[in-house]
């Protein structure tokens, strides 16, 4: 006979009992048929299971907005009364209501996102109608001042306490050294940097000097973080420059522009990332 399931991704183990895995490539609000197939199966398991719809409820309640220009003391409720951030809106924002985000760019980060949504009445966090904006991780107090280290390998540093994960040449990313024989070494052949705690050491490409780049450092890990939070949607913003680190170490604290942990029916739509380590 002929079998009409497609092969998908083998499941992996995540606990004694549990197997987790992915389905791609499929419809939503569509019944489909999964076969499981194992040599510890006697026979094959037949499971059905529904997709969810990718139709989504809007806001309809209070529309609150941030513009660069605004003022945190302000009412938010028009463009003429907006919040001049993100965390200002945040802490106001509850199920039902849209912020809506004016062209500009925006230093913020490590964003808590502190309620829910609902199904009928999400939180949408969303560009204003034609408008451009920007979250950036970028640490806008850094001004380096730099001074020659090694003239020979074209390595010059600058006092600095920050321990970037990523750091920028010209707002592109700039190779990453773990120690600073590697750097001077050139072992990998790339312009780069070092830090420890006390300076920032960077060599330039090709022989040039400091004040033929800019050189800059993120100062957040994470733009927004939705921890135990659903039905939050954000859609049609720009994220950059997320690439710091937390000493802990560990997976929540790898830099990310948008960082889930135990939420549901999030809603992540036609945004823009890049220089940061993982989008969402």
């Amino acid at each position: 006979t002929l079998d009409l399931y497609n092969e998908v991704h083998p499941l992996s183990r995540v606990s004694n009992t549990k197997f987790a895995g992915s389905i791609l490539q499929v419809n939503s609000g569509t019944n489909y048929s999964i076969k499981l197939t194992s040599p510890s199966f006697t026979s094959d398991i037949y499971k059905n299971a529904v997709t969810r719809v990718d139709s989504f409820s809007t806001a309809s309640g209070t529309v609150y907005h941030v513009d660069p220009s605004g003022n945190d003391g302000n009412s938010g409720l028009s463009f003429s009364q907006a919040f001049k951030t993100l965390g200002k809106a945040l802490s106001v924002v509850s199920a039902g209501n849209k912020i809506l985000l004016h062209t500009g760019r925006y230093y913020e980060g490590e964003l808590v996102v502190p309620n829910s949504g609902s199904a009928g009445n999400p939180i949408v966090i969303i560009n204003a109608p034609g408008e451009k904006p920007v979250l950036d991780g970028t640490d806008t107090a850094f001004a380096p001042s730099w001074v020659v280290y090694d003239a020979v390998n074209n390595i010059y540093k600058t006092a600095t306490n920050r321990l970037p994960t990523h750091a920028y040449i010209d707002g592109v990313h700039l190779f990453h050294y773990v120690n600073l024989a590697d750097l001077t070494n050139k072992i990998y052949g790339e312009p780069g940097y070092y830090v420890d705690g006390t300076s920032m050491y960077v060599r330039f490409p090709a022989a040039s000097s400091p004040g033929s780049h800019t050189i800059t450092i993120p100062k957040f890990s994470r733009s927004l973080v939705l921890d135990g939070k659903s039905y939050i949607h954000i859609i049609g913003i720009e994220f950059g420059y997320y690439g710091y680190s937390n000493p802990a170490g560990n997976y929540t604290s790898r830099p990310k522009a948008i960082y889930i942990n135990n939420g549901n029916y999030n809603l992540i739509d036609s945004n823009y990332f890049h220089q940061t380590n993982v989008g969402v």
